[in-house]
Formats: structure tokens, C-alpha cells, sequence
């Protein structure tokens, strides 16, 4: 009896024994898969934090041209930093690192929306930049022909205007005597003359404008003083006086002028040379000289 209750005693024992150390190798188990499941834990909350400051990193390099969408980057960083404070100060476990994962690939999702967004925006512009750059180079050109036709048209409004100026030729001068007869004589006698008349032609130019003309006659005494009227012609800042002037009508065809000076009132005509100028407005149209004796 003694000997079956010892027997059933080390059964008990045998179980008991076994049960711990059951209990130890599942316990010891159990620590290790929590210690694993941790640590795993852990890295996936490191691997989400490297995967937002990339996400981070890649608005801060980008810079659009346009101000709605740099606005855009700037909030999208925004809410990055956020993400990234609340992850490091939370406690991980499976459900709330399953919920992160989550919106971490949606923040993937939109990054990319917004980088390809951005680059559209680039090669839009760039495309504008081509277009403007071809016009303003259309522009300068067509601005370098029209400053060119310019500058033609001067040159030939130049050509046109010195080729439509009238030149006279056959200037001559000389002291007249006025008889009481009313005939006029030919002196070369200072103290004979009445009168200085001046003779010219103007040459024909069919290229010249038709209609009338205005000559001023210049006669300049041996003390190269005007006598005449000694009238003055302005034109803008720069004044001629001369000593007659004379009105004719030209026709593009040869035509002969004549026209005469008298002394100054109460005055005779000195002894000594004549110089006699012809100007329409301030050009010289032609010089000559005499001697009165």
C-alpha cells in the first residue's frame, strides 16, 4: 500500500515537472516572439520616418514657377513635418503603424501627382519661353527691315531731294546806267551806275516740283556790306540778309531770270568788287563777282 502511494507521489512529481518546464519554454516563447514582434515593430516606424523626410526632401528640392502650386508645396511640407513629429512621439504597435503605412503611401501617392504636376507646369513654360523667344526674334528682325527700309527710303528721300534742287547757271552781274530815256546801259563806272543787275538761269529738272519759287539776290559791297534792302530770312536758329528778293514760276523747263539792286537810299555805288551771291532759303545756288571802277 506504502509502496503504490509513493509510486502515484512521483507521477504527480513527473507531471508537475513537466508542466514547468512547459510553462518556462512557452513563456520563454512568448518573450522572445514579443521581443521580435517589438523590434520589428520599431523598424517599420523608422522605415516610415526615412519614407516621409524623403518625401520631405523631394518638395523641398522642387520649385515650380507658378505661385498656387509652390503654395502647394509649401503646405504639402507642411503636413509632412507634422506626420513626422506625431510618428516619433507615438507608441508603436501593429494597428496604429498599420493606419500610418496607410497614409504614408497616400502621401506617396500625392507627391507624385504633385512632382508630375510641377513638371508639366515646367515644360509648359518651357514651351511658352521657345514661343516668345521665336517671336521676339521674329520681332527684332522684322524691326532690323523695317529700320533698314528706314534708312533706304531716308537715303533715297535725300537722293530725290538733291536731285529736285534747282541749280542756275550763267550768273552774271553788272552796273547799269538808267537814261532819262528809260533805257538801261551796260557801265563798268561806279559813279555812272544806277543800278546792279543780276542775271541768271535756272536749268531744267523734271524732277523738280512745278510752281512758284522765291531767290534771294546778295550783293556785297567792297566792304563786303549788303546794299539793297539789306532784308533779313530766318530759318530756325540761322539768318541770311540779303538785297533783293525775286518771285518766279518755274515749270521744270530752262528759265531766265533777271532782276536789279539799288544803293542804299541817299548813297552811290562804291569803286571796287562786287561780290553777288544767289540763295533759295539758305542754299547757295550760285556766286559770282564784278568790279565797278
Amino acid at each position: 500500500m506504502e509502496q503504490n502511494s509513493n509510486k502515484g507521489f512521483k507521477i504527480a512529481i513527473g507531471v508537475l515537472a513537466a508542466l514547468l518546464l512547459g510553462s518556462i519554454i512557452f513563456g520563454t516563447k512568448l518573450y522572445s516572439d514579443q521581443k521580435s514582434t517589438a523590434l520589428a515593430l520599431a523598424d517599420e516606424k523608422e522605415l516610415m520616418i526615412k519614407d516621409l523626410n524623403e518625401i520631405k526632401a523631394s518638395y523641398e528640392d522642387a520649385q515650380a514657377e507658378n505661385d498656387v502650386v509652390n503654395q502647394d508645396l509649401s503646405e504639402a511640407k507642411e503636413r509632412i513635418v507634422k506626420y513626422i513629429d506625431s510618428l516619433k512621439a507615438a507608441k508603436a504597435d501593429v494597428a496604429y503603424l498599420s493606419r500610418f503605412r496607410r497614409q504614408v503611401n497616400q502621401l506617396k501617392k500625392e507627391r507624385t501627382q504633385l512632382l508630375a504636376e510641377i513638371e508639366t507646369l515646367k515644360e509648359s513654360n518651357q514651351l511658352l519661353t521657345l514661343e516668345r523667344d521665336s517671336t521676339a526674334l521674329a520681332l527684332a528682325e522684322q524691326t532690323e527691315f523695317n529700320d533698314s527700309l528706314l534708312v533706304q527710303n531716308l537715303e533715297l528721300a535725300k537722293v530725290v531731294e538733291a536731285g529736285s534742287a534747282l541749280t542756275s547757271s550763267g550768273l552774271r552781274a553788272e552796273g547799269i546806267k538808267v537814261r532819262s530815256s528809260g533805257k538801261l546801259v551796260s557801265t563798268e563806272r561806279a559813279r555812272r551806275a544806277d543800278k546792279v543787275r543780276v542775271c541768271f538761269s535756272l536749268s531744267e529738272n523734271k524732277i523738280a516740283e512745278a510752281g512758284d519759287r522765291e531767290f534771294l539776290i546778295q550783293v556785297l559791297d567792297p566792304n563786303n556790306n549788303v546794299i539793297g534792302e539789306n532784308a533779313m530770312f530766318t530759318e530756325g536758329e540761322d539768318t541770311l540778309n540779303y538785297s533783293k528778293k525775286t518771285k518766279v514760276y518755274y515749270e521744270q523747263k530752262t528759265l531766265d531770270i533777271c532782276d536789279y539792286v539799288d544803293p542804299a537810299s541817299g548813297s552811290e555805288f562804291a569803286n571796287g568788287r562786287y561780290v553777288v551771291n544767289v540763295y533759295e532759303g539758305l542754299r547757295l545756288v550760285s556766286q559770282t563777282e564784278f568790279t565797278l571802277k
